[in-house]
């Protein structure tokens, strides 16, 4: 049983047919009271599922699942009026500032219940922090790519790749069977090799070398 119910007075539809037959007002209007005259289910309403009304008026199930909602939280003619506008805020750049608190929080431990931080956890944790208003796990990536922070796993990666193709892919390979096949091979040597990573640069040497980036805390 749907929560939002629409339920009409007569007075009701009366004003919705007029509204539509005038053609005067915003399209939106239109839209919304279209979709209360199906959606109806009063004795005069032809009570309409959210499905055919979203077919037969071509938006969104969503879209009738919130006027429905409107009108049953804020009243009929809260539906029918237009909403003032409000300027978006824009996204913040990432200045010097924010880059400073980014590779910080980088270099530092993961949240409790995770190994390390991942694009999409860092920005989560900038916003949590009030260093930025909103921003992406892109944005986030793009920042640390341009300062030359990344992840221990993303430095791993290239090097594995580079290692590969000096080993593995230093001469043409006639197909892709063969190509499967040399790469499974060495794989399978790297593995059994328990091949690592001497990793050399530490959270200390990040604050030697990006000294600039990082944030001065005064008292």
């Amino acid at each position: 049983m749907k929560k939002y119910v629409v339920r009409l007075s007569r007075e009701e539809r009366e004003l919705l047919k007029q509204l539509i037959s005038s053609g005067k007002g915003p399209a939106r209007m239109f839209t919304r009271a279209h979709v209360l005259l199906k959606a109806d289910v009063g004795v005069k309403g032809p009570g309409w599922k959210d499905e055919r009304i979203s077919e037969a008026l071509e938006v969104t199930v969503q879209t009738v699942e919130r006027i429905r909602k409107q009108l049953v939280e804020e009243g009929f003619e809260a539906v029918l009026q237009r909403r003032k506008y409000r300027q978006k805020v824009s996204r913040r750049k990432i200045d010097g500032d924010v880059e400073a608190h980014l590779i910080a929080l980088s270099c530092s431990e993961a949240p409790e219940g995770y190994s390390q931080w991942s694009l999409r956890l860092l920005a989560e944790k900038m916003v949590e922090l009030g260093y930025i208003e909103s921003i992406s796990h892109e944005a986030i990536r793009r920042a640390l790519k341009k300062n030359g922070s990344h992840s221990k796993e993303s430095y791993i990666t290239e090097i594995e790749l580079s290692v590969l193709t000096r080993q593995c892919l230093n001469r043409r390979i006639p197909d892709k069977a063969t190509l499967t096949r040399e790469v499974t091979a060495w794989e399978q040597y790297r593995n059994a090799a328990q091949a690592k990573v001497d990793w050399r640069f530490t959270t200390a040497d990040a604050r030697i070398k990006l000294k600039r980036l990082y944030p001065t805390l005064s008292g």
